[in-house]
């Protein structure tokens, strides 16, 4: 059952942070324009924690950590570009990550690592299973909040894309095809694999047993022809004797055999013949690990990951960031406009009168 963090904190006599610290650090340290104290204030006092209610349940229990503290570690992990052990070490460590965060006491309690990752879980199994975004609510929350009461009308917005590289190795074709195969093999229970001839067992154990760039270290390059070839049949094989309900990764192998190969018939049997590179498609899976990754190169830059556009107010004073967008690398900058604006406003409230954005964006449709 979900239970608000209360919004008073109560200060410790004997662990409050500012009775250790002398003059000079209590003056940076309560610097009203720091960006701790701006962080605590624009962000975490504010993070609605009600519209996370639906995550907790008589079944899953009631959160056992603030709400807003883990919202917030979220926001300052990725604000700093912090790996989750970089994290913990500066919410454990770093006066002004805590003050970020609302912790005043040196002895207030710290979110433990699993109930940090149970929440990531929970927000990411709701997104599957719902739709919703639940952090992208709470941002827009925030901002709309942010914009009402620091007077940011929004008329002229402004905005850019920028290329991600998703977290995963760069892989060959063959490293991805047994990665995939790998990833398939593994889903399936023991009676699903008794389906399948005892060759083609044996030779998904061997392929289970070592990583994909160990198969393929020294082979040489006809060798890995030949390999190219052997699996594509054995992808073949796999989509033939299972269907999407055998298992979760199903679709996977299906994807992959359809945009790695050319099926043919051959006398009256159908077979697998490997695409020529330059066949393969932009979008056509990076990894099993990041389905949703696409390649792309532009200019001088080159990655398999996504595209994340961001758009802003444009005035003299304070900007905001009003709306962001992530998808795969291969996702044209016209096709973010419209819906940029439209979320935009709804932030802010009011129609935009003026967009600047560079000629990527351009369509017939964009500028009418």
């Amino acid at each position: 059952m979900f239970r608000a963090t209360p919004t008073g904190r109560q200060i410790d006599l004997f662990s409050h942070v500012e009775q250790f610290l002398s003059p000079r650090q209590l003056e940076k340290l309560n610097d009203p324009n720091a960006w701790h104290n701006v962080f605590v204030d624009q962000v975490t006092k504010r993070i609605p924690e009600g519209r996370f209610a639906e995550l907790f349940d008589d079944g899953t229990g009631r959160p056992n950590a603030s709400i807003r503290v883990l919202v917030g570690m979220l926001i300052i992990k990725e604000g700093f570009g912090w790996s989750d052990e970089r994290l913990f070490e500066a919410m454990h460590f770093d006066l002004l990550v805590r003050r970020a965060l609302g912790l005043e006491n040196l002895t207030d309690a710290l979110p433990a690592e699993s109930t940090y990752y149970l929440f990531k879980q929970r927000l990411y199994r709701h997104q599957v299973e719902t739709g919703i975004n639940l952090l992208n609510e709470v941002f827009q929350a925030l901002t709309r909040d942010q914009a009402k009461r620091l007077g940011v009308v929004g008329e002229r917005l402004r905005m850019d894309s920028t290329l991600l590289d998703s977290n995963l190795a760069t892989c060959t074709r063959l490293q991805l095809i047994i990665g995939c195969l790998q990833v398939f093999y593994k889903s399936l229970d023991e009676a699903q694999k008794a389906l399948l001839s005892e060759a083609d067992r044996a030779r998904l154990d061997r392929l289970c047993a070592k990583r994909p760039s160990q198969h393929i270290y020294g082979l040489q390059e006809t060798r890995k022809a030949a390999w190219l070839e052997e699996l594509g049949q054995l992808l073949l094989r796999l989509h033939q004797t299972y269907s999407a309900q055998s298992s979760p990764r199903y679709e996977l192998i299906e994807r992959l055999l359809l945009e790695q190969y050319q099926i043919e018939t051959v006398g009256e049997a159908p077979r697998a013949v490997l695409k020529a590179a330059k066949e393969i498609r932009a979008d056509s899976l990076q990894s099993p690990h990041d389905e949703d990754a696409a390649y792309r190169k532009k200019k001088d830059q080159t990655v398999r990951g996504y595209s994340a556009n961001l758009t802003e107010t444009c005035e003299e004073a304070l900007n905001l960031i009003l709306d962001v967008q992530v998808e795969p690398a291969t996702a044209p900058d016209n096709a973010y406009l419209q819906d940029a604006v439209h979320n935009s406003e709804a932030v802010v409230g009011r129609p935009a009168q003026e967009i600047s954005a560079d000629g990527a964006y351009y369509s017939p449709a964009n500028e009418t």
